[in-house]
């Protein structure tokens, strides 16, 4: 709801026991932006920003202080139809959100195609935990990855290369040894 300072809040409650050993309600309320956390909300060296939204409405309830989005529109919902996605991509999602689905999708946003990853979240109807992230930086951290997966690809070959090449050194030393008693024993026969 809207505090009578004009910010979003959230009433929360808990129940607690007085000292007579009743127990009551205790109510209160804290600005949601109070719930911005930096390190949970910015991702891959801030090129990747999620959002916590009112699934009815996509009003943003906590985000990031310093995107452009968050700054210039009132919501998501608006957000991707003010950066010229096709009607029927924003129906789908505000579709699959009103479901109650969790889903992702490929849209604009500020004129950069993004990746918009949505999934509803627990004991908190209505509320969705949405991220955005370019696709720069999806394929950027896909290439470092597949740089890694390789090098450990030719690090794992280089070892059993190795050890092949050890096993076959031990066969033929063991040969070698084999011959030698062969013949050490003939030697001692025809003697």
């Amino acid at each position: 709801f809207l505090g009578w300072d004009g910010r979003k809040q959230v009433a929360m409650r808990a129940q607690v026991e007085l000292r007579n050993k009743t127990t009551a309600m205790l109510y209160g309320y804290v600005d949601l932006e109070k719930y911005y956390i930096p390190s949970a909300l910015e991702f891959l060296d801030g090129r990747g920003f999620a959002y916590m939204i009112d699934g009815k409405t996509g009003d943003y309830l906590v985000y990031t202080k310093n995107t452009i989005a968050q700054r210039t529109y009132v919501s998501l919902y608006e957000m991707l139809e003010k950066s010229g996605n096709p009607g029927e991509s924003l129906e789908e999602v505000k579709d699959m959100v009103k479901d109650g689905k969790s889903g992702s999708v490929v849209l604009k946003t500020e004129k950069t195609d993004n990746y918009l990853y949505f999934t509803p979240v627990e004991d908190s109807p209505g509320w969705y935990m949405t991220a955005i992230v370019s696709l720069d930086a999806i394929q950027q951290s896909g290439s470092t990855i597949l740089f890694l997966v390789t090098l450990v690809c030719i690090f794992i070959f280089l070892c059993v290369i190795g050890l092949m090449m050890m096993e076959n050194s031990r066969k033929r030393s063991a040969a070698l040894s084999k011959e030698r008693e062969y013949r050490d024993t003939l030697f001692g026969l025809i003697a």
